[in-house]
């Protein structure tokens, strides 16, 4: 029932034509939603598995702001990492396995064909998109880059995996914002410099 409700999705969602040999539903099973409840009520955020013999996730750090589980879960994840310069964390979910994703060889290159995925606006399932990676790029700080996706992102996709066509991880979804269109994360470089000893994979 739920490869299903997936595939539908996925067809009605994914602009055409896909990746090469699509391996969106591979990278959505891998995505999880996070329900976020903090004293300024609920939200929403997105992770993904790296290490699924340790059952861990990366995340967006900003995402942190309260009691934090993957939704269905009984128990909250427990932090095992987290860099709020960078808007990185790691985190453990007791019972909650999914199959890692792997981190790609390199980062993107400008004007490569990527694909992201994430809970936008509180979804009950999973938004697939496509895009391009623009570039490099800096935001909010000089120390902060970022490589900027287009078109478009909604919040709730933050945490989210940006892949590439091989499927593999090239970055996190950091900003995403649909009203100033800014679709943004970290290079893959900083991202493995920080939390590369909980990859279980990386090429």
């Amino acid at each position: 029932m739920l490869a299903r409700a997936l595939a539908l999705l996925v067809l009605f969602v994914l602009p055409l034509p896909v990746l090469a040999e699509d391996h969106t539903l591979r990278v959505m099973a891998s995505t999880v939603r996070l329900s976020i409840r903090g004293l300024l009520g609920g939200g929403t955020c997105t992770a993904f598995s790296i290490n699924d013999k340790k059952a861990l996730f990366l995340t967006a750090d900003h995402c942190l702001k309260g009691e934090v589980r993957i939704t269905g879960d009984e128990w909250p994840v427990e932090v095992v990492y987290r860099d709020k310069a960078n808007d990185l964390a790691v985190v453990r979910a007791r019972g909650n396995r999914r199959q890692h994703l792997v981190a790609a060889a390199a980062d993107a290159a400008p004007g490569e064909r990527l694909g992201y995925i994430g809970y936008g606006h509180g979804w009950e399932y999973p938004l697939s998109l496509k895009g391009t990676a623009e570039g490099f790029g800096w935001l909010i700080h000089p120390l902060n880059i970022f490589v900027l996706i287009s078109p478009k992102c909604y919040p709730g996709m933050s945490g989210g995996p940006i892949f590439n066509a091989a499927g593999e991880i090239v970055s996190i979804m950091q900003m995403a914002n649909d009203s100033l269109d800014i679709c943004a994360g970290k290079p893959l470089g900083i991202i493995l410099a920080l939390t590369g000893e909980y990859w279980q994979e990386r090429r």
